[in-house]
C-alpha cells in the first residue's frame, strides 16, 4: 500500500506536467487557428452585409431618382391625368417607362384632393384600394392616408406598419413614398409597394451561417427588418431588445449562445446593417479544418503519458532507496495521506536543519581561523611566509602579489551596528580584511601590482572611504603602508600603516611614504621611518617585528654617526630618545625614566643599541600582556552576559557582538582562542545544564522548561538534550526521580 500510494503520487505529478505541456501546445495551435477563422468569418460576413446594403440602397435610391424624373416630366401632370382617355393612358405609360427597372410590386400616383390612385397597370379609387388592401400593424387607413399626404422625402412606412392582400397567400407589402413636387408646388405623392419578403430575402442571403441573424435598423436604432433566422426569438420585440442591447454596448446573447457582431452603415440613408454570427460556428470550422492536428495532439498526449509513467518510476526508485536508508525512520503503519513522502520530508528537514547548524558553525570556525592567521601574518609570526602560502590559502588568505600592502583604518565613534555593516561589506570586497583588538582597527591586506606608486594605490583607499560613507560612517581615516615584494614583510607594511594612521597629518588618507627625512639645516626635525616603525611596533606589542626594526634604527644611527657633521648624529640620537619618551607617556609605563637616563649617558653605540633593544622588548611584552588582559576581561564580561541572558530566545552571536561593539567573526574568534569553545556550544551547554536542573528538581512540564531555557520548539530541544545526555528529557527526569528515592 505504501509503495502504491507513493508511486501513484509520482505518476500524478509527472502526468500533470505532461498534461500542462500538451495543454499549452494545444492552446497555442488552436488559439491562433481560432483567431484566423474568426477574422476570416468576420471579413466574409462584412462583405456579404455590404452586398445586401448595396442591393437595398439601389432599390431605394432608384425609386427616389425615378420620382424626381417623373415629377419634372411636363407630360405627367395632374392636368394631363384629368384629360381624356388618350392623354391619361399616355401619361401613365410614361410613368411605366420610368419605373420599369424598379423591383417593386406596383407603382401608384396619388394626387392631393383626388379620390383616385393612378398606375401604369390600371387606376383605382381610394375606396377600392382600402377594400383591396388591409392595414396591418399599429396603423389604420386614416393614418396610412395621413402618411401619404405628409411625406416630405423618400421614406418607408413606419416600422411594423404594412398593408396586406389575400390573407390566404399571406402577401404583405411595405409602402415606399416620395413627394411629387414641381416648380416648388406639391401635386401629390409617388407610391411604391414592395413585398416585405424582399428585405427579408436580402437579409437571409447576407447571413453566411444558417444559424446567423441579420437585421436592419434605422438611424434612430429602431428595428426595421430581420432575417428568418431571428424566428427563433419569441417575437419581434425580442429581436428589438437584442438589437438595443448590442447598440448600447452589451454582449449579444441568446438562448445561452454567444454571437459575434459585424455591422456596416449605409451612406445613402444612415441605416445600419447588423449580422450576428454564432461563436460556435468558428468552433465547428476549427474542428473540421484542423482534425488532423487533433489526432497529432492525441498521439503526443499518449506518448507523454507513457513517458510520465516511466519518469515516475525512474524518480520513485531513488526516493524509495532514501526511505529505506534513512536512519531513525518510524516503523509504525503509514496512511496514504501521511505516507512516505511526508515522513521523508520530515526526516530530511531534520537532517537539513542539523546540517545547516553544522555549516553555520563550520563557517564561524573557518572565519575565526582566517582571522587568527591574518593577525599572525600581520604580527610577523609566520616567519618565512612563502613556505606557508598553501596553508594560508586553505584558511582563506590568498597572497597573489606581486606586491603586498596593508591599509589600516578606524571608524571613530560610529554605532556598533554601522561598524559591523561596514566590516561585512569590506570583507565582501576585500577578503583579506580583519578586525584587531583592543584598539578595534580594521586592517586590509591587499595584493597590488604597484611597487612605489601612491597615486595608483589611492584607488582602494578611496573605495574603502566610499564604503564607510555608504554605511553612514563619516570622518574615517586610513593609514597606508608601503608595498613589498616579499610577503614576509607584510607585518612591516602593517606597522607603517599604523604609524601613518597615528600621525599628525590632517588628510583622510595618509601614506607612510609621505614622511621624509630631513637634514640638520631644516627648522623642524621629522622622525626617521625606522623610528616610526620602532615606536608603532612597541605600541602594538609586536615582539616578533622588533629585531628587524631595531636593525633599521641601528643602521640609521650609524649612518648619522659617520657623517662629518656631528650635529646630525646628535639630532638623530635625541630624536630616537624623544620618540621613546612620547611612547612611554602613551603607554603609561612606570619607572622608566631612569632607563631613558641611562640611554642618554651611553658609553658607546653598541651600549646604546643594546639598552634601546632591551627597553623596547620589555615595553612590547608589557603591551602584549596588557592586550591579552583586556581581551580576557572583555571575554569575561561577555560570558557573564551570556550566563545572565541565556534563556532569552533572541540571544545570538550577532546580537552579543553588536552589544559589545564587535563583529560576529571577531567574537567567535575570541571564544575559540581564549575559552577553547565555540559560542554556540557554550550557549547550548548552559541551556542544557539549566534544563537538566529543572527536569530533576521541579515538576514543570517539558514545554515550560523549553521556554525557560530559551528554545522555541520542543523537537529541537529534545534532539539537542538527547545528543548531550544520551537520553530523552522524559527518561532523564524518570531516572533522576528514581535516584532520589
Amino acid at each position: 500500500m505504501k509503495r502504491i500510494s507513493l508511486f501513484a503520487t509520482y505518476v500524478l505529478m509527472n502526468v500533470l506536467l505532461v498534461l500542462i505541456l500538451v495543454a499549452a501546445f494545444t492552446y497555442i495551435i488552436y488559439s491562433n487557428a481560432y483567431r484566423e477563422i474568426t477574422e476570416d468569418t468576420e471579413i466574409m460576413q462584412e462583405y456579404s452585409l455590404n452586398q445586401a446594403m448595396q442591393s437595398i440602397d439601389k432599390t431605394l435610391s432608384g425609386f427616389t431618382e425615378t420620382s424626381g424624373y417623373a415629377s419634372t416630366d411636363p407630360g405627367l401632370t395632374p392636368y394631363q391625368l384629368r384629360m381624356g382617355n388618350y392623354s391619361t393612358v399616355y401619361a401613365l405609360r410614361r410613368l411605366g417607362i420610368y419605373t420599369a427597372s424598379l423591383e417593386l410590386f406596383r407603382i401608384y400616383i396619388y394626387i392631393d384632393g383626388h379620390e383616385m390612385l393612378y398606375s401604369p397597370t390600371g387606376n383605382l379609387s381610394l375606396h377600392y384600394f382600402n377594400e383591396l388592401y388591409t392595414c396591418d400593424g399599429p396603423w389604420d387607413q386614416q393614418q396610412m392616408l395621413h402618411f401619404l399626404q405628409d411625406v416630405s422625402h423618400t421614406e418607408l412606412s413606419p416600422p411594423g406598419c404594412t398593408i396586406g392582400r389575400n390573407s390566404v397567400r399571406g402577401e404583405q407589402f411595405i409602402l415606399l413614398a416620395s413627394p411629387w413636387i414641381n416648380g416648388g408646388v406639391r401635386y401629390g405623392t409617388f407610391i411604391g409597394m414592395i413585398d416585405q419578403t424582399y428585405f427579408q430575402s436580402i437579409l437571409d442571403g447576407a447571413a453566411i451561417d444558417s444559424e446567423g441573424i441579420t437585421a436592419l435598423v434605422d438611424g434612430q436604432g429602431k428595428l426595421l427588418f430581420c432575417s428568418s433566422g431571428s424566428q427563433s426569438f419569441s417575437d419581434r420585440g425580442g429581436m428589438s431588445l437584442a438589437v438595443e442591447e448590442y447598440l448600447a454596448g452589451g454582449e449579444f446573447m441568446w438562448n445561452r449562445a454567444k454571437y459575434t457582431a459585424v455591422s456596416c452603415v449605409s451612406p445613402y440613408n444612415g441605416w445600419k446593417y447588423l449580422a450576428f454570427i454564432p461563436k460556435k460556428r468558428a468552433l465547428h470550422l476549427l474542428a473540421a479544418q484542423h482534425l488532423y492536428q487533433f489526432f497529432v495532439i492525441l498521439l503526443l498526449l499518449t506518448c507523454g503519458l507513457t513517458v510520465g509513467v516511466l519518469l515516475a518510476f525512474y524518480h520513485y526508485r531513488p526516493i524509495r532507496s532514501i526511505w529505506e536508508s534513512l536512519p531513525n525512520r518510524e516503523q509504525k503503519p503509514v496512511s496514504p495521506q501521511s505516507g512516505q513522502v511526508r515522513q521523508i520530508q520530515k526526516r530530511i528537514s531534520d537532517i537539513l536543519r542539523d546540517n545547516e547548524t553544522m555549516t553555520h558553525e563550520l563557517d564561524e570556525n573557518k572565519e575565526a581561523l582566517r582571522q587568527d592567521a591574518l593577525l599572525l601574518l600581520l604580527d610577523g609570526g609566520y616567519g618565512q611566509v612563502k613556505e606557508r602560502m598553501e596553508e594560508l590559502s586553505q584558511k582563506g588568505i590568498h597572497l597573489t602579489g606581486p606586491y603586498y600592502q596593508v591599509m589600516v583604518f578606524r571608524t571613530g565613534g560610529a554605532a556598533p551596528a554601522l561598524q559591523n555593516a561596514a566590516y561585512q561589506e569590506l570583507r565582501r570586497q576585500w577578503e583579506n580584511a580583519v578586525e584587531t583588538l583592543p584598539h578595534k582597527y580594521i586592517a586590509v591586506l591587499r595584493n597590488t601590482g604597484y611597487e612605489k606608486s601612491p597615486d595608483e594605490n589611492k584607488g582602494d583607499a578611496y573605495a574603502i572611504l566610499s564604503v564607510l560613507k555608504k554605511q553612514g560612517i563619516s570622518g574615517g581615516r586610513i593609514g597606508v603602508g608601503q608595498p613589498y615584494a616579499d610577503p614576509s614583510l607584510i607585518h612591516v607594511s602593517y606597522i607603517e600603516a599604523l604609524s601613518a594612521l597615528e600621525s599628525d597629518a590632517l588628510e583622510p588618507i595618509v601614506f607612510f611614504d609621505s614622511f621624509y627625512e630631513t637634514h640638520y639645516s631644516t627648522a623642524q626635525w621629522y622622525p626617521n621611518k625606522a623610528q616610526l616603525r620602532l615606536v608603532e611596533t612597541v605600541l602594538q606589542g609586536n615582539v616578533n617585528a622588533l629585531e628587524p626594526v631595531m636593525k633599521e634604527v641601528e643602521a640609521h644611527l650609524r649612518l648619522a654617526q659617520s657623517s662629518s657633521d656631528h650635529r646630525q648624529f646628535r639630532f638623530a640620537l635625541y630624536s630616537v630618545i624623544h620618540d621613546i619618551l612620547l611612547m612611554t607617556d602613551r603607554l603609561s609605563l612606570p619607572n622608566v625614566h631612569w632607563e631613558i637616563n641611562r640611554m642618554l649617558h651611553y658609553g658607546n653605540m653598541e651600549d646604546f643599541i643594546q639598552q634601546l633593544s632591551v627597553f623596547c622588548t620589555q615595553a612590547a611584552a608589557q603591551v602584549r600582556c596588557s592586550k591579552e588582559r583586556l581581551q580576557n576581561e572583555l571575554l569575561n564580561d561577555i560570558l557573564q552576559y551570556i550566563d545572565a541572558h541565556y534563556a532569552e530566545q533572541d540571544i545570538s552571536l550577532a546580537a552579543i557582538a553588536e552589544r559589545f561593539e564587535l563583529t560576529p567573526s571577531t567574537l567567535s574568534r575570541l571564544f575559540s582562542q581564549y575559552n577553547h569553545i565555540r559560542f554556540i556550544d557554550y550557549l547550548s551547554d548552559k541551556r542544557m545544564e539549566k534544563a537538566a536542573e529543572l527536569l530533576g528538581g521541579t515538576d514543570l512540564s517539558i514545554k515550560e522548561i523549553v521556554s525557560r531555557v530559551g528554545y522555541i520548539d520542543v523537537s529541537s530541544f529534545t534532539r539537542k538534550f538527547t545528543q548531550t545526555y544520551k537520553t530523552s528529557p522524559g527518561k532523564y527526569r524518570k531516572e533522576q526521580k528514581e535516584a532520589d528515592m
